[in-house]
């Protein structure tokens, strides 16, 4: 009598793309908390139209972490990001119709938001640390006639705009960013420096942004002070 052969398969073991399909889902998801809650769902009529912004972000924010080593899209060629997808797949369409409805507090705080922005916020302020240094030097020279001398009242003004043009710029995104940046003015457990924080971390330290403020100031004072920035 022959034995019953065991028609049962075993199973198939995980495979290195299935390690990598996982990491990617898990970082889409990311960038999909992550465009939440930066795209105002209220500015929405309708959830296609939200989920055609949220796509757009998405796309975004996976084109640029191409170039990043420690995400699953490095050195990929990514497609766009297609809302249709944040409308059929159940996971995502889950979390868009939370924000859509005005749940966002159950949503986890973003990874990301416009990094390149981010980090302009935080080259501005190196920025008018130069200008400050600069226009300090011009008023307090060993010259005594530096400030009449023609050239350094054009130098003065022309450093003036630009400290001026900085500051400007840099208020304005931190208002544009206002959702997804917090000061911290004492150390916690998770934030360890006091200072500027947005989703992706540390921007800045409070001395850098009492530096920023106190630019603004000697700006006002220079334009006070000084016929050749008038």
């Amino acid at each position: 009598m022959k034995k019953k052969q065991n028609d049962s398969k075993p199973g198939r073991k995980p495979s290195t793309f299935d390690k990598f399909v996982a990491a990617r889902s898990a970082e889409i998801e990311k960038i999909i908390k992550q465009a939440l809650r930066v795209i105002d769902a209220t500015k929405y009529g309708n959830v296609t139209d939200y989920c055609k912004a949220l796509a757009g972000v998405i796309s975004e924010v996976r084109e640029a972490k191409s170039g990043d080593p420690t995400t699953p899209f490095f050195n990929k060629k990514v497609r766009s990001f297609s809302y249709i997808t944040l409308l059929r797949n159940e996971s995502y369409r889950r979390m868009v119709d939370i924000a859509f409805n005005h749940g966002r507090e159950t949503l986890e705080q973003p990874q990301a938001v416009s990094e390149d922005a981010l980090l302009r916020i935080a080259s501005l302020q190196a920025q008018v640390n130069l200008l400050k240094d600069r226009l300090s030097g011009i008023r307090t020279g060993d010259n005594s006639n530096a400030l009449v001398d023609a050239n350094a009242q054009e130098t003065i003004k022309k450093l003036a705009a630009y400290l001026g043009t900085t500051l400007a710029v840099y208020s304005t995104m931190r208002k544009h960013f206002l959702q997804v940046t917090k000061v911290v003015s004492s150390p916690t457990e998770k934030e360890k420096i006091a200072g500027l924080y947005s989703s992706v971390g540390f921007i800045a330290d409070l001395e850098a942004l009492h530096e920023i403020e106190d630019g603004r100031k000697f700006l006002e004072q220079l334009s006070k002070s000084s016929p050749a920035i008038q």
